[in-house]
C-alpha cells in the first residue's frame, strides 16, 4: 500500500488530497482539506499581497499535514490563476523556498487531459459523445469525449471569478447582467460552439464547487461518483436561487460561505451550456482533475 498526495492550486482555493493505492488504477482518499483563499481577489492578472500571504500560509499548513501522514510522493499543480498572473512564477519560487513544495504549472490542454481521466473513473461513458466541463475560478475546461477518448478539448479563461468580476455587480443579480454573461460566453467560446455542432453531444458532465452544494440540497450529497439532474429539476432550482440576495444565501447552512458570491454566475454558466447542447439533463461528477492526477500516480 503506497501513499501519495496531490495539491491543486486553483484560483479560488487550494486543495489537498492524500490517498492510498494498493494497485495501479485504484486509490482511496484518506485525507482531504481545502483553503478557500481567493487567489484572484485583487484581479486575475496580478496576485495581490494579501492573497499571496494566504496562499503561502495554506501551503505551509499542507506541508505540515503531509509530514504528519508521512507522504513523500506529492504533486502540486498550478492552473489558471498561476498561468495568467504576471507574478505567478515568483509565488511558485517562494513556495519552493519556504515549504519545499515544487509546483508544476500545467497547460490548459494538460488540465483537460487530467479532468478526462478523473471524471471517467466515476462517470459511465459510451460511444455517444458528452461534454465534460470543469468550472474553475480562472478558467473553464471543455472536453468533448466518449469512451474511446478525447475528441476535442480547450481551456477558456472565462472562469466564474472572471465572470463575477466582469459582470455581476448588483445584489441580487439583474436581468441585464445575466444577459451580459451569456453574450460574453457566446463570444468567448466560439470554437466550443462550433465543435458542439460538429460532434453533437447532448449531455454535459460538470465538476463545479457550486454544483457540489446543489447536489447536497437536492439529494443530500453524492452516494455514487456521479449524479444525474434532469433539466426540469435544474430549471426549478435556477429560478428559486438565481435572484436570491446574498444575505439570504449566507444564512443557508448547505451553502459554503466562500461559494455565495459565485452562485449566480455558476448557475448562469451551467444553464448556458445546457442551452447550447439542448440537454435533457446534466451529470454532476464528484471527480475531476485531482482524481486524474492520483490515477496517474497510482501507476508510478
Amino acid at each position: 500500500m503506497k501513499k501519495m498526495a496531490v495539491i491543486d492550486l486553483g484560483t479560488n482555493g487550494f486543495r489537498l488530497q492524500i490517498a492510498e493505492s494498493a494497485y495501479p488504477g485504484h486509490f482511496s482518499i484518506i485525507h482531504h482539506e481545502s483553503n478557500e483563499l481567493k487567489l484572484a481577489a485583487d484581479g486575475i492578472h496580478h496576485i495581490g499581497e494579501a492573497p499571496l500571504k494566504r496562499g503561502l500560509a495554506a501551503l505551509k499548513k499542507f506541508s505540515s499535514v503531509l509530514a504528519q501522514f508521512n507522504v513523500l510522493n506529492v504533486k502540486a499543480f498550478g492552473t489558471a490563476a498561476l498561468r495568467i498572473a504576471d507574478n505567478g512564477q515568483d509565488f511558485m519560487q517562494k513556495v519552493k523556498n519556504e515549504t519545499g513544495i515544487e509546483i508544476e504549472l500545467i497547460t490548459g490542454a494538460r488540465e483537460a487531459e487530467l479532468i478526462y481521466k478523473g471524471m471517467r473513473m466515476g462517470v459511465p461513458l459510451g460511444v455517444e459523445p458528452v461534454v465534460m466541463i470543469d468550472v474553475g475560478g480562472g478558467s473553464i475546461e471543455f472536453i468533448i469525449c466518449n469512451i474511446e477518448g478525447v475528441l476535442w478539448a480547450h481551456s477558456f479563461n472565462v472562469g466564474v471569478t472572471v465572470l463575477k468580476q466582469l459582470f455581476h455587480e448588483n445584489d441580487p443579480i439583474k436581468t441585464h447582467e445575466i444577459a451580459a454573461v451569456e453574450h460574453f460566453l457566446e463570444e468567448a467560446t466560439l470554437s466550443f460552439i462550433e465543435k458542439v455542432k460538429e460532434f453533437k453531444p447532448k449531455i454535459p458532465v460538470f465538476s463545479c464547487g457550486t454544483l457540489d452544494f446543489i447536489v447536497r440540497i437536492l439529494r443530500g450529497g453524492y452516494e455514487e461518483p456521479y449524479l444525474e439532474i434532469e433539466k426540469a429539476e435544474y430549471n426549478k432550482f435556477y429560478q428559486q436561487w438565481i435572484y436570491q440576495p446574498e444575505s439570504n444565501l449566507y444564512a443557508i447552512p448547505e451553502i459554503p460561505k466562500d461559494k455565495v458570491e459565485m452562485l449566480a454566475v455558476s448557475l448562469i454558466l451551467m444553464d448556458w451550456v445546457m442551452q447550447q447542447l439542448k440537454a435533457p439533463k446534466m451529470i454532476a461528477s464528484a471527480n475531476s482533475m485531482k482524481a486524474g492526477i492520483l490515477y496517474e500516480m497510482s501507476y508510478e
